[in-house]
């Protein structure tokens, strides 16, 4: 398993073992995409890790479930257990707000988080990312937790931050819809060349 390779070690150990093994608390600048990239590379930020899920709905047993909301679950209704809440990772509460009361629609929430988490590269992520890292070893994955329900469980549909930070995490932003141009503008032009030629 990919996080068996990040036991912390009780002693000093030489600096080339610590790289490959553990990475370091580093969360500035290059140090902080060095943390990146070491646990995209050694399985971490991987989709055979990293999974979303709702916390209302099933989830696979012996996993690390991690809330990332900005507020937690109402406790009148049932909801699986986790064993952290980050915050920190989640949309800030203001935006949250704003698409949960509809003065935002889905994309302009999902650009927004986005940037948010671009500006926390450096700081909090780069410490998310490490905490991921420092999950032990008797559990088969981390779970991503967010109050939406997928529909038809499918979560590449789920209008949810889970899954925006998911794709963050992997490095995958760009394969989002949310994060796809519109191309309407685009379209028209090559019509109306396309039919110049036809006469």
């Amino acid at each position: 398993m990919p996080h068996g390779l990040l036991t912390p070690f009780p002693r000093p150990v030489p600096d080339r073992t610590l790289r490959v093994t553990c990475p370091l608390p580093r969360t500035q600048g290059d140090d902080a995409d060095d943390v990146f990239t070491l646990a995209r590379d050694i399985g971490i930020c991987s989709p055979t890790w990293l999974y979303t899920g709702c916390v209302y709905g099933p989830q696979p047993g012996n996993v690390y479930a991690i809330l990332v909301m900005p507020v937690l679950p109402d406790s009148t209704k049932r909801h699986n257990t986790y064993q952290a809440a980050s915050t920190a990772v989640a949309p800030s509460l203001a935006l949250y707000t704003a698409y949960r009361s509809g003065a935002l629609t889905w994309r302009d929430f999902a650009r927004r988080y986005l940037a948010e988490l671009d500006a926390k590269r450096t700081g909090v992520l780069a410490q998310f990312v490490e905490r991921l890292c420092s999950v032990p070893a008797r559990y088969s994955g981390v779970f991503l937790l967010g109050f939406r329900q997928a529909p038809g469980g499918n979560e590449a549909r789920v209008r949810c931050a889970r899954r925006l930070l998911h794709a963050w995490l992997l490095d995958e932003v760009e394969r989002l819809p949310e994060a796809q141009r519109p191309l309407l503008g685009r379209h028209v032009p090559q019509r109306l060349h396309l039919q110049r030629h036809a006469c």
